[in-house]
């Protein structure tokens, strides 16, 4: 992942915020990129505010979601 390519893009400690309405989310001025390089595997706490960034590169970008 890259920045052209659509990195995932997280919210350092959004997981301890309380569970919120969609009107009511805090906002965060920081957020960090994580660039991860082949073959590597980001794993997260389900509960952490992060987003896929826009993949402008003409590449497709795979992706693999795995909730439990």
């Amino acid at each position: 992942m890259s920045e052209s390519n659509g990195a995932v893009v997280i919210v350092p400690g959004s997981h301890r915020v309380p569970v919120r309405s969609s009107e009511d989310h805090p906002r965060f001025s920081e957020e960090r990129w994580i660039l991860a390089k082949p073959g590597q595997v980001v794993i997260c706490n389900g509960c952490l505010y992060h987003r896929g960034a826009a993949n402008n590169s003409k590449r497709k970008r795979r992706v693999c979601l795995m909730c439990y």
